[in-house]
């Protein structure tokens, strides 16, 4: 009894409403998608170079430090490989844990600024974004699936360090914080650097109840730590394959134009010059209802 009645409810409920996420992951074989079987393929060469350090997911790819895959998920499909499941299984299982983690830490850090019910609202949200979706589906990009799972996990952990009151456990926090970031940097380099930067913007002006230096100090120092040991942690696969970027993209040609944040269409084609696109763009209907309604209630 003690037991259920520690348990939060909601996250029995929140694995049930992700069901229709990661359900299509169920069916045999494999999906279509952008990056075809490159994971599968990848996770064999994890495996015949495991314990190499400087490996990285280069097969049928360049090495890219800013926008390339991490090494990280790559190890968390390799913990499937160790159950019996095959290379497609594992990317399969990975990617659906990825669904059910990352609304759990949605949930978790939601919970802390809304509420058991706002949270589970937010979480259900942050889980069929569309985007969220066509990075599974459409593009098949194992590592920024697995992103949604460390965003709200920083972030989370920098509230509760960033906290009046949290004196007795900030050093523990502060770790946590620091290898969080670097648990980010081993999955994408280039999301990570965008969201330490929304965690200071964050920590210096998004703060209720104003800043001090005690409250900026503390995750400043944690940020920096892990930045600083996310880069070392990279030094071996910088130093065999280069610090290498991918062929310079016009980004202007690819903006997303208004109409294609509030479509309903979805497609699986990739991003083109113009406002021609079939990959799906779109912002979601339910997100920007509930932003309007929040924004309407403050």
């Amino acid at each position: 009894m003690k037991l259920l009645r520690k348990l939060d409810l909601n996250l029995i409920l929140l694995f049930l409403l992700t069901i229709f996420a990661f359900a299509p992951l169920t069916y045999p074989g494999f999906f279509q998608s952008h990056s075809g079987f490159l994971p599968i393929y990848n996770l064999y060469d994890l495996e015949v170079n495991f314990g190499d350090l400087g490996w990285a997911p280069t097969v049928g790819r360049w090495y890219d430090f800013l926008r390339g895959e991490g090494v990280l998920p790559y190890y968390v499909a390799e913990l499937f490989r160790w159950l019996r499941a095959s290379g497609a299984g594992a990317i399969r299982w990975s990617y659906g844990l990825s669904f059910v983690l990352s609304a759990w830490a949605m949930y978790g850090w939601a919970k802390k600024l809304l509420g058991g019910r706002g949270a589970l609202v937010a979480a259900v949200v942050y889980t069929y974004l569309p985007y969220h979706l066509a990075v599974v589906y459409v593009r098949g990009a194992l590592a920024e699936a697995w992103a949604f799972v460390g965003f709200p996990l920083l972030l989370w952990t920098l509230h509760n360090l960033s906290r009046e009151g949290a004196e007795g456990n900030r050093y523990c926090q502060a770790v946590t914080l620091a290898l969080l970031c670097v648990a980010s940097f081993l999955t994408n380099v280039g999301l990570t650097l965008c969201l330490v930067l929304l965690a200071v913007a964050w920590v210096l002006v998004g703060q209720p109840g104003g800043v001090s230096a005690r409250r900026i100090g503390w995750p400043i120092f944690a940020l920096a730590a892990g930045l600083v040991l996310g880069f070392l942690a990279l030094v071996p696969a910088v130093v065999k394959h280069g610090f290498s970027l991918s062929p310079p993209v016009d980004f202007y040609q690819h903006f997303a134009y208004p109409f294609q944040l509030f479509s309903a269409a979805w497609g699986y084609g990739a991003s083109v010059a113009g406002w021609q696109d079939t990959m799906p763009l779109q912002l979601g209907l339910v997100p920007v209802g509930l932003t309007i309604i929040s924004v309407v209630l403050m």
